[in-house]
């Protein structure tokens, strides 16, 4: 997937569901082939957090968390959406 702010003229975007759909499957399907490494699961839930889809980052973060070493910076994360002290980054 490549991603550009003014794609090529002929070049049709896909849908914006539609990108974050095809990330959590590549990411469900790096996990399902390699169980240790489960960064993607950790990039999900941040990159959610950021664009303010936060249930969406709870649930990626919640199973990055029960299934991994989690980082203090992401525990934090985690736990200020939990608190609903998290605000996004304005654009």
């Amino acid at each position: 997937m490549l991603f550009m702010r003014q794609p090529p003229p002929g070049v049709q975007p896909l849908p914006r569901n539609e990108v974050f759909t095809s990330l959590e499957d590549q990411c469900r399907n790096w996990i399902e082939h390699e169980p240790g490494s489960l960064r993607c699961a950790r990039g999900l839930g941040d990159l959610y957090a950021r664009l303010d889809k936060l249930p969406e980052s709870l649930k990626w973060l919640e199973f990055y968390i029960s299934n991994s070493r989690p980082d203090p910076a992401i525990l934090s994360l985690y736990q200020q959406i939990r608190s609903g002290t998290f605000h996004a980054p304005t654009r």
